[in-house]
């Protein structure tokens, strides 16, 4: 989860609490799973892997400079000063018929966007172009990418719940929200997944329970963690039960690390 206020920009990676990042959300619309994925930047492995992006737009930065210079636009003189110094001295048209005619030649297509293109799927050279034209630094254009992409936001408002809950008190408010019929946020301590390199075991994690069950063969009831971290099953403790990056987890091992619970209504 994701910002702590709406003033932290759409790009930050900066881990919050859950209920804050519903009442961020709440206030700037929310995104389609579709036209923006929402698994977490940090530790996804595939495709959706936010510091690859910015790996990529700041090589994609670069690599207009040396163009820029190898086609005698700009000033060898000007090759020290950052991506949007090297553009100030142009007006609005000339910069717009660089940038375009550099990611004609350079990119070409989209499919060339790789990290860019996974993250952003619904985003366009002619976009990136547009964008490029306007921004003057990595985030802003990282920012300009989530707004581009999430174009047509969902306002929608909740009541939000958040309790600090522990043991079996959490358990208890979880059944009774999932008896409900709906789903749950916790705060809990990750390393009940057993999952690697995440730091200390005392770093606080947020994901979401949307089911249970009881398990026939074990004689316990588990929990359906949907975590943020794709869909990769490589984080986890094999014998916990792990499909498409959702796991089930024992009651009895996860109410030893939850301590808060947060829902909507």
């Amino acid at each position: 989860m994701f910002f702590f206020d709406t003033s932290i920009p759409d790009s930050a990676i900066e881990g919050g609490w859950e209920h804050k990042a519903i009442k961020a959300a709440m206030a700037r619309g929310f995104c389609l799973e579709k036209d923006l994925p929402s698994y977490d930047f940090k530790f996804a492995q595939k495709a959706n892997e936010y510091i690859s992006v910015l790996n990529e737009i700041e090589k994609l930065v670069g690599d207009f400079k040396l163009w820029a210079k190898k086609n005698a636009i700009l000033d060898k003189g000007l090759s020290q000063f950052r991506f949007k110094d090297l553009l100030a001295p142009l007006s609005h048209e000339a910069r717009s018929k660089y940038v375009r005619k550099f990611l004609e030649e350079e990119v070409c297509s989209d499919q060339n966007l790789e990290y860019i293109g996974q993250l952003f799927p619904g985003l366009k050279v002619s976009d990136l172009a547009e964008i490029l034209v306007n921004s003057l630094e990595i985030r802003d254009i990282t920012n300009k990418m989530i707004k581009k992409s999430c174009k047509n936001r969902i306002q929608k408002q909740f009541k939000i719940h958040n309790e600090a809950v522990f043991g079996e008190k959490a358990i208890d408010k979880i059944d009774q929200i999932l008896s409900n019929g709906d789903i749950t946020g916790i705060g809990y301590y990750p390393y009940v997944l057993g999952e690697q390199g995440y730091g200390s075991t005392r770093s606080g994690h947020s994901s979401s329970i949307v089911a249970r069950k009881f398990n026939d063969d074990t004689g316990v009831c588990e929990y359906l963690i949907r975590n943020s971290w794709g869909p990769d099953c490589t984080y986890y403790d094999p014998e916990l039960k792990c499909e498409e990056g959702q796991i089930w987890v024992p009651e009895e091992r996860l109410e030893k690390v939850i301590f808060d619970v947060t829902y909507i209504e």
